[in-house]
């Protein structure tokens, strides 16, 4: 819910795999586990000369092949992103924030119990792939960053972690702010490094 309010009060291209009747936006439909895909609409786009002020990478394999499920995951985490990283030059506008913004998980740092050796992989990738590109990327004022959220409440997942006394034994002792992160907590961070207040943050990780 508190994703769809900034993409309504925002204009934004969506590229998905397929169209979402709450977006009011533009619909690009793209397989972002299929590298062949991905070229052809970065080919369109850069034709088109359909241009972006900034980039906002939040997406997730669904895919649940197991014998593709480690190349479907590291297709969609790492492989597309970078295929957009390699073409952001002819990607962004000029007179925009000229910001990416990927958005990862603390897995990147830290090995989960909960979450596949592919997802924990292609998550530690990412961060290594924000460093890279935001030496590449920063000669020409694209400012490249990762934000890493925990686990935060959101409306499937919000009873549970409310009543869950682990749970809070757990923020109560391992988290100095005492509360959990939510959706919102990440929007904003998305918003102020898309912005131009954070002109000179760049290959910086940002946990929550």
């Amino acid at each position: 819910l508190e994703f769809r309010r900034v993409l309504f009060r925002s204009h934004f291209s969506l590229i998905s795999t397929r169209k979402s009747e709450d977006f009011p936006g533009q619909s690009i439909i793209c397989d972002l586990s299929d590298e062949e895909d991905v070229s052809r609409i970065i080919e369109e786009l850069i034709e088109i000369q359909n241009r972006f002020d900034s980039l906002v990478f939040f997406q997730r394999s669904r895919h649940h092949d197991e014998k593709r499920e480690f190349l479907d995951e590291f297709n969609v985490s790492v492989s597309s992103i970078r295929a957009f990283l390699k073409n952001a030059r002819l990607l962004m506008s000029n007179l925009g924030s000229k910001s990416v913004v990927v958005i990862g998980s603390t897995v990147t740092n830290l090995i989960s119990p909960h979450a596949s050796d592919s997802y924990q992989i292609s998550k530690a990738a990412q961060l290594q792939l924000v460093r890279y590109y935001s030496q590449e990327l920063g000669p020409v004022g694209i400012r490249v960053n990762l934000v890493s959220p925990f686990t935060f409440l959101k409306p499937e997942n919000f009873d549970f972690y409310i009543n869950s006394n682990p749970w809070k034994n757990f923020v109560n002792t391992r988290i100095p702010l005492r509360r959990s992160c939510t959706a919102l907590d990440v929007i904003n961070s998305i918003e102020f490094l898309i912005s131009d207040n954070a002109g000179m943050i760049t290959g910086r990780s940002e946990e929550h």
